[in-house]
C-alpha cells in the first residue's frame, strides 16, 4: 500500500479521508505538527501529503510542506483540503511550494460538518500516484453513463456544440439561470483548444494572429476533443487537443487572476482578452488541468449537482487541479500499479519485476459517440442581434439580444437607452469588443435597463465595463422555494437584493434571490447605489 500522511485536527476530516483512501488501497499516517511529518518521512518514505489547510494554521501548513520538500527527494505530490471562498493565500502556497491540487470541501451544503468529495479526493490521490491522468470518465461513476464524445474540428463546430450543451444541461433540470454560466466556461475551453492550442513544426502559435475567427478550420492533425458527461450528481465537461502547450506558467498566470481580489487588466491581442481561464475559474465547481507536455493538454471543468437550487449551486466551494506530466514519463510507466492483485503470485528471487499490462477501457458504442439531443433544439442564433427603436417616451432605444461574442458587432449609436433583457452572456472575445462598444460612446449619459448577471458579474472582474453608463435597472436572479422555478426580475440597482412581494410566476409561491450578493454589491458601490431607497 503506498503511504499517505494526512495533516488535520478535524476528526471528522479524518474518518472520511481514511475511509475514502483505505478503499483504494492507500494507507494513513496521521500528524499535526511538521515534526510528525518529519519523523513518518524518515520511517515509512511516504507517498502523498495530504494537508487540511482549514484547521492547520498558515505557519504550520508551510513548515509541513518545506518538510517535505526537502525530506522527500524527488518530491511526492501533495495535495490541500478548503472550504473558504478566499482562496488566494492558498494558491499563493500552491505556486510557492509548486502544490498543484487544491480540493474543496462541498460535498454536503448543509451538513454539520463540510465534507469532502470522496471521488473527486480519490481520483486525485489515484491520479498522482498513478499518473495515469487523462479522460472525463475518471469523475463519474462510469456503468451505465453515456460518455458524449465529440470532434471538435472548427469554430462552427464550438457553436453547433454549446448548443447541443445548453439542450443537454436544460433537461437536466440544472437551474436556468446558472446555464449561461456553464456554457460559457465550456465555450472558453473549446476557444482555447482551436484558436491558442494548435502549434507549426517550430513550436510557435499557428492560429493565435487570427483570433476566434468564426471561420477558422482545423487541419485533421490538429482535431480536438470534447466530452462530457453527468451521473446525476457531478456533470464533467473536457476539451483536450493533441498539443501539450499549455505551460505550467500560463496555467498560474491565469488562474492567478481569478483568485485576486483586483480587477483585471485587459489583455489587447486579437486571440482574446486574456480572460478565458480566469472567467471560468470563477463559473465553475472543479477545474482539471491535464498536461503531458508537447503531446496533449486536457481541461476539464466539473460542476457539483446535488443541491437544492440555484442558490446553494453557488455556494459551493471550488476545487483545482493540476497533473502535469513531462515528455521523460513513457507509456509504459504511466499507470504503474499500486498493489499487486491479491491473486499474483510472488516473483523468484533475482526475476525481473514488469507493471502490469496496461487495460483500456472498452471503446463507447457509437450511440454514446455521437448522441443525438433528447429534445428538438432551434437553431442558435448567430452572435447577438442588435435593433435600434423608440421608447413610448421618444426615447431612441438599442435593443440587443443573444451572446456577445467574437461573432456579435455592435454598433455605433447615438441611443439614449441601451436595453440588455436579451443578452444571454459574454465570451472572452465578446468582452473586447463590448469594451470598444463603451468606450465608443465616449462618456455620453446612456442609460443601462435590465443589465443581465453576467454583465453584473464582469463589472466586479473587469475594469471599464459599465463605463460612464447609468444603471437604471438590473436583472436580478430569484428562485421560489416552493417549486424551483428561477425568475429574472428587473429592479433597480438599489433594490437588486431587498425582499420582494413578488409571486412565483409558476405556483405563486415566495421568491428570493439566488445571485452572487457580492457581485452585485461591487456595483452597487461602484456606482453609488444606495441599497433601500
Amino acid at each position: 500500500m503506498t503511504i499517505t500522511i494526512l495533516m488535520t485536527r478535524q476528526l471528522q476530516t479524518r474518518r472520511q479521508v481514511a475511509r475514502t483512501l483505505y478503499s483504494g488501497g492507500m494507507e494513513l499516517r496521521f500528524c499535526e505538527t511538521p515534526m510528525d511529518v518529519e519523523r513518518v518521512i524518515s520511517a515509512d518514505k511516504p507517498g502523498l501529503l495530504i494537508i487540511d489547510a482549514d484547521t492547520v494554521d498558515p505557519s504550520t501548513v508551510q513548515d509541513a510542506l518545506g518538510q517535505w520538500m526537502r525530506k522527500s527527494p524527488p518530491r511526492g505530490p501533495t495535495i490541500l483540503l478548503s472550504l473558504g471562498e478566499n482562496k488566494e493565500p492558498l494558491f499563493k502556497l500552491l505556486q510557492t511550494y509548486e502544490v498543484a491540487n487544491l480540493i474543496a470541501k462541498h460535498g454536503a451544503i448543509r451538513a454539520v460538518f463540510p465534507l469532502l468529495d470522496e471521488r473527486e479526493l480519490l481520483v486525485t490521490a489515484q491520479k498522482v500516484l498513478r499518473k495515469d491522468i487523462f479522460g472525463v470518465e475518471k469523475y463519474v461513476g462510469i456503468w451505465g453513463v453515456p460518455i458524449h464524445r465529440h470532434v471538435l474540428r472548427s469554430m462552427s463546430d464550438k457553436y453547433d456544440l454549446t448548443h447541443e450543451l445548453e439542450g443537454f444541461l436544460t433537461d437536466l433540470e440544472v437551474p436556468s439561470s446558472v446555464v449561461p454560466d456553464m456554457v460559457t466556461v465550456a465555450d472558453e475551453l473549446m476557444v482555447n483548444a482551436i484558436v491558442h492550442a494548435p502549434r507549426t513544426p517550430k513550436g510557435e502559435p499557428k492560429y493565435e494572429h487570427l483570433g476566434p475567427d468564426p471561420k477558422l478550420v482545423l487541419e485533421p492533425a490538429e482535431y480536438g476533443e470534447v466530452t462530457w458527461a453527468c451521473d446525476g450528481q457531478r456533470f464533467m465537461f473536457g476539451v483536450s487537443d493533441p498539443f501539450g502547450s499549455l505551460s505550467r506558467e500560463r496555467v498560474n498566470q491565469y488562474v492567478a487572476k481569478s483568485f485576486s481580489p483586483s480587477k483585471q487588466a485587459i489583455e489587447t491581442k486579437s486571440s482574446g482578452a486574456g480572460l478565458g481561464l480566469a472567467m471560468a475559474v470563477k463559473r465553475v465547481h472543479q477545474l482539471v488541468f491535464n498536461i503531458r507536455e508537447h503531446e496533449r493538454t486536457e481541461v476539464l471543468a466539473g460542476w457539483y449537482l446535488r443541491v437544492e437550487n440555484a442558490g446553494e449551486f453557488r455556494q459551493v466551494s471550488r476545487s483545482l487541479n493540476v497533473f502535469w506530466l513531462s515528455p521523460e514519463v513513457s507509456l509504459t510507466q504511466e499507470m504503474p500499479a499500486l498493489a499487486p492483485p491479491p491473486t499474483a503470485l510472488a516473483p523468484k528471487p533475482g526475476a525481473a519485476v514488469r507493471p502490469p499490462a496496461r487495460t483500456p477501457p472498452p471503446a463507447p458504442s457509437p450511440s454514446k459517440v455521437h448522441p443525438q439531443p433528447s429534445r428538438a433544439l432551434e437553431p442558435r442564433p448567430t452572435g447577438s442581434a442588435a435593433t435600434v427603436k423608440v421608447s413610448s417616451k421618444g426615447l431612441q432605444v438599442l435593443e440587443l439580444k443573444g451572446w456577445i461574442d467574437e461573432r456579435t458587432t455592435l454598433p455605433e449609436t447615438t441611443a439614449a437607452r441601451l436595453d440588455m433583457r436579451g443578452v444571454v452572456g459574454f465570451t472572452s472575445p465578446g468582452v473586447v469588443r463590448w469594451l470598444n462598444f463603451v468606450r465608443g460612446l465616449k462618456g455620453r449619459p446612456v442609460e443601462l435597463v435590465a443589465a443581465p448577471e453576467s454583465l453584473v458579474r464582469l463589472a466586479a472582474q473587469v475594469d471599464g465595463m459599465v463605463g460612464g453608463m447609468k444603471v437604471r435597472s438590473v436583472l436580478s436572479p430569484h428562485e421560489c422555494g416552493t417549486c424551483g422555478t428561477n425568475t429574472q426580475l428587473e429592479r433597480k440597482l438599489e433594490r437588486a437584493m431587498m425582499p420582494t412581494d413578488f409571486p412565483c410566476p409558476h405556483c405563486g409561491g415566495k421568491v428570493k434571490f439566488v445571485g452572487v450578493e457580492q457581485e452585485y454589491r461591487s456595483l452597487q458601490e461602484m456606482l453609488g447605489a444606495v441599497p433601500g431607497r
